[in-house]
């Protein structure tokens, strides 16, 4: 019985899948699973996490640094103390005691002692050391600023990097639609030019047409199957392409929700602010020029003085020391005075540099101000177009059906018939492409606004 109902269990579940309706894959889920996939947007997202911890490095600098050192040598031969020399003591002749050695009764000379050896060779030494910058010249707060900006400037520069992957994504999914709708388009064109064939070989079999054609007929039928064939292709290579994009194998089934055709644009100015405040490119422009400025101000601070507080504890493993361990601290200067214009002539290059990216940030202003401008004018052509074909497919399929009755008639030609196919297949095309024109051109807008 347990056997009977795990079957029955099993059966209703796929059963249930089997009803379950396939949802298509929305643009957002695409974007998504695309953004996780994409190696180039994780290369660029490794770069801000190494800006980031550059930051962290360039502030820590405020902080005392402490130091362990420690090692231990040894000498060819033991060191030898010239107390006249080293200690600035002298010896004169003067110098002998009035006390004589009782086995030579030589009398003492202090001189003697001059010199003498530690009687060690070796040498161990330990030391804690802590420095605290006092004064740096601007160097410090200046290194944070450039660090700053750096991660700013990467962190734009990833948002360009997705939202270029996300327009991309966004082409590849219209491309998709606009071939499966082709196919749709190329299906119906060869099932209307099928049925007109059975009419001719119908009227032929009657002996009301000439075989001629028939011949035509039959020719069109196969340049349509050569043109679905063709088409049949170019979907599989939109759904391929569309795959790489999502990390999926090239051949894996696509299923896709479809996109509406937008409404109208705002007004132009409205698109072009939104791009200046926006634009990725431009912010990352804009943080590349701070970066260089507070480049130029660290490297003047070189020419300031760099003072600061040391301290420590040293101790050395010396027989001929008394106390082997002592404490020291105090406050260290260091001072560029002069180094022949070294030091101003590498800011005034960085600050020369500085400016070429700021020639750079006002032609990339400009340029995108036109780039706005022509993608805003491509959508509403592409919306115009939408209106003008859709108004063209009534009357394309209308004069289809009574060029075909016509001819059933006797009235008409083969030769409209066939005409009016064409004209009705392309009408149905052309309103395909302004559709998927003008959702594409939608997204291309809130790509070079920088909203997506």
């Amino acid at each position: 019985m347990n056997r009977a109902y795990c079957l029955f269990s099993m059966a209703v579940a796929c059963v249930s899948s089997c009803l379950q309706p396939a949802w298509g894959e929305t643009l957002d889920q695409a974007w998504e699973r695309a953004l996780a996939a994409n190696e180039g947007l994780r290369a660029a997202e490794k770069q801000v996490d190494s800006a980031r911890h550059g930051l962290k490095s360039a502030k820590a600098a405020r902080f005392p640094v402490f130091q362990l050192s420690g090692g231990y040598v040894a000498l060819d031969k033991e060191p030898t103390i010239d107390i006249e020399e080293g200690l600035g003591m002298s010896f004169p002749e003067s110098s002998r005691l009035n006390i004589t050695n009782p086995v030579t009764g030589a009398a003492f000379d202090l001189s003697q002692f001059s010199n003498f050896e530690l009687g060690q060779d070796t040498l161990g030494t330990a030391q804690f050391s802590a420095a605290l910058p006092l004064y740096a010249g601007g160097r410090i707060s200046g290194l944070i600023k450039v660090a700053d900006a750096g991660l700013e400037g990467l962190q734009w520069q990833r948002d360009r990097v997705e939202k270029e992957l996300k327009l991309t994504v966004g082409q590849a999914y219209v491309n998709v639609l606009r071939a499966q709708q082709a196919v749709n388009i190329s299906e119906d064109e060869l099932r209307t030019l099928r049925a007109h064939v059975q009419d001719v070989e119908n009227l032929f079999d009657q002996g009301l047409v000439a075989r001629n054609d028939l011949l035509a007929v039959r020719v069109a039928e196969l340049e349509s199957q050569q043109r679905s064939i063709m088409i049949n292709n170019m979907l599989e290579l939109a759904r391929s392409f569309y795959n790489r994009l999502m990390d999926r194998p090239m051949d894996a089934p696509v299923n896709l929700d479809e996109l509406t055709v937008p409404g109208a644009p705002l007004a132009l100015e409205y698109y072009a602010e939104k791009a200046k405040t926006q634009r990725p490119e431009l912010k990352a422009l804009d943080a590349q020029v701070r970066a260089l400025k507070s480049t130029a101000k660290v490297v003047l601070a070189g020419m300031m003085p760099q003072v600061g507080l040391v301290g420590g504890y040293m101790y050395l493993e010396m027989d001929a020391l008394q106390d082997k361990g002592f404490g020291y601290g105090g406050v260290a200067m260091s001072w560029n005075l002069f180094d022949f214009g070294a030091t101003r002539n590498q800011a005034d290059s960085v600050v020369a540099t500085a400016e070429s990216y700021w020639e750079q940030f006002q032609e990339a202003d400009e340029m995108i101000g036109l780039q706005v401008r022509q993608v805003w004018l491509s959508y509403k052509e592409s919306l115009s177009r939408v209106d003008v074909t859709k108004q063209a497919l009534a009357s394309a399929d209308e004069n289809l059906e009574v060029a075909r009755d016509r001819y059933r008639h006797g009235f008409g030609t083969n030769t409209e018939v066939l005409d009016a196919e064409v004209r009705r297949t392309a009408a149905y095309a052309n309103n395909n492409n302004a559709v998927y024109d003008a959702v594409y051109n939608r997204l291309r807008l809130l790509q070079v606004t920088g909203e997506i």
